[in-house]
């Protein structure tokens, strides 16, 4: 999306030549399109930060692998989730699905891929990391997920939402 529609983007001069009237009139126009500093600084917060309302949603197709912890005597998966805009202006952050097939050590934590760890938890804790651009995800269990505590873990095929205020 363009950061400034221009009113005549067709315009077309000839070195030398005078201009008419109505050209002066839409190359002014055409100026004052650019000055219009509200319409950019809106498009490029746009382009640059997450508002609340927003969603993100993660596609198993397009998402690179996950990395994370098994922790809390393997009841607790944390993992980090990059984003691609700013989170500065978010308060908090609802995740409304996720999924994927998480592996520790070789072995699938809820025993198959995709597993819904959202239906499963227990517990969702959703964190924000504004200095590293980074949501922080939560997923607990009483009983735990299998796996061994504190291990490193990877999750693909990761499918998932959240929903920022």
């Amino acid at each position: 999306m363009p950061l400034v529609t221009l009113p005549y983007p067709n315009m077309d001069f000839t070195p030398l030549d005078i201009l008419t009237a109505n050209e002066l009139d839409q190359l002014v126009a055409n100026i004052e399109a650019i000055n219009n500093t509200t319409a950019i600084a809106t498009a490029l917060n746009d382009a640059l930060y997450y508002k609340a309302g927003d969603t993100i949603t993660l596609d198993q197709d397009k998402t690179p692998p996950l990395s994370g912890l098994l922790t809390g005597g393997n009841g607790s998966i944390w993992l980090g989730v990059p984003v691609k805009k700013r989170l500065d202006n978010i308060t908090s952050i609802t995740c409304t699905a996720f999924s994927a097939g998480i592996r520790c050590n070789g072995v699938y934590l809820g025993g198959s891929s995709p597993y819904d760890f959202l239906s499963n938890a227990t517990s969702i804790t959703v964190k924000i990391d504004t200095e590293v651009n980074m949501i922080y995800l939560n997923l607990s269990k009483s009983g735990g997920w299998g796996g061994t505590n504190n291990t490193a873990i990877s999750a693909g095929n990761v499918t998932a939402s959240f929903t920022l205020s």
